[in-house]
């Protein structure tokens, strides 16, 4: 629903979150299911803000949880949902967080 709301296609959101388009056509179809790293990467390709994200995520069957990790997502999703995938990741690198690049 929100790929034709935003009117985005498997391609574009395969360019944009770096996940295969089979994968996202599975999704899409609800042959797979995605994991909380791709709710996250797809949450930032589609720019999504906060409060549509919190609802995909929790949709998706994910909460934020009390981590350091789940913060600094949670505070990507809050504060730089305009940024896009690449600039979430760049932020992570920058803080030295490479192991919890997306997806």
């Amino acid at each position: 629903l929100l790929m034709e709301r935003y009117g985005v296609s498997n391609r574009e959101l395969k360019r944009t979150s770096t996940i295969d388009d089979h994968k996202i056509a599975a999704f899409v179809d609800g042959s797979k299911e995605p994991s909380r790293t791709e709710v996250l990467a797809i949450i930032a390709a589609l720019q999504l803000y906060p409060v549509v994200a919190e609802a995909l995520f929790t949709k998706a069957g994910f909460t934020f949880r009390a981590t350091k990790q789940d913060q600094a997502y949670r505070f990507l999703v809050n504060h730089y949902y305009e940024e896009g995938l690449e600039m979430w990741n760049q932020s992570l690198r920058d803080e030295g967080l490479v192991d919890w690049q997306l997806p």
